[in-house]
């Protein structure tokens, strides 16, 4: 998984572009979602995770204070590093 991060052109907040992996099988998917330091996480409504599919992105604009995890099969979650251009 890897998430590219690029600022606002406001100077609020973030958009993040997520993809899966290179080696993602064809018939694979990941699920992800978005977590905040503050508790909360998205989706929130209702609560789970996106299904992301190989070839597929999942882009969202985003306050500084969230970031993205990966979902595991066993069910925890693991933080997606952020890419910078």
């Amino acid at each position: 998984m890897q998430a590219l991060s690029v600022p606002n052109r406001e100077g609020l907040g973030r958009t993040l572009t997520i993809t899966t992996a290179p080696g993602c099988p064809p018939g694979g998917y990941a699920r992800v979602r978005l977590a905040s330091r503050l508790g909360g996480s998205l989706p929130d409504n209702p609560p789970g995770a996106y299904t992301i599919r190989p070839g597929q992105t999942l882009t969202r604009v985003s306050w500084p204070w969230w970031w993205a995890e990966w979902i595991s099969a066993s069910g925890r979650a693991y933080r997606i590093p952020e890419v910078r251009p």
